[in-house]
């Protein structure tokens, strides 16, 4: 029933908004800013819904360590195609989230993301990829968080793909702290059972903000390998509290490569 209730959200939900993105893109032609929020509003209580429905137990940890005065760069390990409907659904702010550029063709979802501040990444182009992060990087310096999956993939659950340094750029470009994010448990909402979805319990902790403002180079190439091992830390207290034994999630990106095909 999570299934079919869910395939009539996303797919019979979707398509009878594309006339309410019309009139918000016609919004944004005169007031950007007015097009942003109320899109903002409006697909937040879209994917709600959507978690919602799949009967997920969500524990959140650390909502203090979330500025509420400045703008922030949130940074996590990537799972499950839900980890972007629950953060978008939890999130109290206007967000934008950094994705791969694939999605952008996909017909209204490119659009509804465009309308919420999203940017895409060209992945094949580095430099692209730059013009990208970098205006990630300005929307965040004008207040506006945003979003990155530092791994570039999601992965299965037991392994982890070393953060990439370009996402860090979001953060110490305009100086932004940064918020470490863990996620788990969401991976077995969908894609562990393909094409169900089945409850489960998810924990998402928001890690202590890292400040960037000032950091020497240094610092700045330690960044990918530090806020990683915040999050494997967290990611082996939780198997551990649970009973479960902790897997080392760290893996080298050519046996990613082999597991993702064998999948």
């Amino acid at each position: 029933m999570r299934s079919i209730l869910t395939a009539i959200i996303l797919l019979f939900g979707l398509f009878p908004c594309s006339p309410v993105l019309g009139i918000f893109c016609l919004i944004g032609r005169k007031d950007p800013d007015r097009c942003h929020r109320i899109s903002f509003r409006f697909v937040q209580a879209f994917l709600r819904a959507v978690v919602r429905v799949s009967g997920a137990e969500i524990d959140v940890r650390g909502r203090e360590n979330i500025p509420r005065d400045r703008s922030a760069v949130f940074i996590s390990n990537h799972r499950s195609y839900y980890d972007i409907f629950i953060t978008y659904a939890l999130t109290e702010r206007e967000m934008g989230y950094i994705a791969k550029q694939e999605i952008a063709r996909i017909p209204l979802v490119g659009r509804w993301m465009a309308n919420i501040r999203c940017l895409f990444l060209n992945r094949e182009d580095p430099r692209e990829g730059i013009k990208t992060i970098q205006a990630g990087a300005a929307q965040v310096e004008a207040g506006i968080p945003m979003w990155i999956f530092a791994e570039g993939h999601r992965t299965d659950g037991d392994t982890m793909l070393p953060f990439k340094d370009g996402s860090f750029k979001l953060a110490t470009k305009p100086g932004a702290p940064i918020i470490p994010v863990t996620i788990e448990g969401t991976e077995r909402i969908f894609e562990q059972h393909m094409p169900w979805v089945r409850k489960t319990k998810v924990t998402l902790i928001y890690g202590e903000p890292i400040e960037t403002a000032g950091l020497d180079r240094k610092a700045q190439k330690e960044l990918a390998g530090r806020v990683q091992d915040i999050i494997t830390a967290e990611l082996r207290q939780l198997a551990l509290a649970e009973g479960r034994e902790p897997a080392d999630p760290a893996v080298d990106p050519e046996l990613y490569e082999k597991q993702k095909a064998a999948r």
